[in-house]
């Protein structure tokens, strides 16, 4: 198993895994080496691999598994570093690393939705900065929590190359939404950006979006946890991908009780927690307008059905 990294030097490098059976078919992965590459094409990272094999007096006839990311200069059809290696042992079977194809398959759907890709992801991302970037800030809303009493904990960047840092994110906030809102209110008057993002919490498909995260992401971080097992169980995992297919389909069909969204529509039914909402109509004009709560919870279950059915598809 390898993956191309680069170090504070700018090196690039290989780092290489290997995964051996011994005489009792016990499975063992061990770290190797890090290999410094002159550049990252398939014909040196192959390069690299058959010199490591000569230096351990390991023939490549014995490799029978290659693992990579799946990046197209792993597992590319003519040059891929996988089929290169299979021109010096035809028996070697390129696996594309499951978590990072359930990760693309999440992160594709959600590309798909124009409100998560525009809107809630920048933004997001945006509000991570905000404080990360800000020993001030970070100061504040450590104090507000403590007010709350919230445990003091920091919002989480959702980083594309790691597939379970989404969850996390989601979840953070979910969390810290009371003292981030405060921080954010008492931040209004000296910065821009803290108007910009209170105004993005105050909606009413951040907070929709963002429930509805919360109680997605949890079961697709466990299914893929599911994956990184050092030793695995196929038919376990077999139950484990129905199961999670078929939370997927009830989330589609209607709100789980005690889920965080039923919450989420039980609040809006209180019209004073209606009142604190700014609920624009969603339309893909995207112009907004204040609409009645039975009229929001019918264009948010639209709304979800819509972005369920793409993890489906996905699936």
């Amino acid at each position: 198993m390898c993956d191309e990294t680069t170090d504070i030097t700018t090196t690039k490098e290989l780092v290489l895994l290997t995964r051996l059976v011994d005489s009792n078919g016990q499975a063992k992965s061990t770290f190797a080496k890090v290999i410094p590459l002159q550049d990252g094409t398939a014909d040196t990272i192959a390069a690299a691999l058959k010199t490591w094999l000569q230096e351990k007096n390991i023939s490549i006839k014995k490799v029978m598994w290659f693992g990579s990311d799946g990046a197209a200069m792993m597992t590319g059809r003519k040059n891929g570093v996988a089929v290169l290696l299979q021109k010096e042992n035809p028996l070697m079977t390129a696996i594309h690393c499951i978590c990072h194809r359930l990760a693309l398959a999440v992160g594709q759907a959600g590309e798909r939705v124009p409100y998560i890709k525009n809107h809630f992801k920048p933004n997001l991302g945006e509000l991570f900065r905000f404080f990360a970037y800000s020993a001030c800030r970070m100061a504040r809303l450590h104090q507000i929590q403590k007010l709350l009493d919230l445990a003091q904990n920091t919002l989480k960047e959702a980083e594309d190359t790691r597939w379970l840092s989404h969850d996390e994110a989601c979840k953070s906030l979910y969390r810290n939404l009371p003292a981030v809102l405060m921080t954010l209110d008492n931040e209004n008057k000296i910065s821009a950006t803290s108007t910009g993002l209170l105004i993005w919490l105050h909606k009413y498909n951040t907070l929709a979006t963002l429930y509805l995260l919360c109680d997605l992401l949890p079961h697709l971080s466990s299914l893929s946890r599911c994956f990184e097992q050092e030793k695995i169980d196929l038919q376990q995992i077999d139950r484990n991908v129905k199961a999670k297919m078929a939370v997927v389909r009830s989330m589609r069909e209607g709100m789980r009780p005690g889920s965080r969204l039923a919450k989420l529509q039980e609040d809006l039914a209180v019209m004073d927690a209606w009142r604190i909402l700014n609920c624009p109509v969603m339309t893909q004009s995207g112009r907004g307008r204040c609409q009645s709560p039975c009229q929001t919870i019918m264009a948010w279950r639209k709304f979800s059905a819509s972005l369920i059915i793409l993890v489906q598809e996905r699936e």
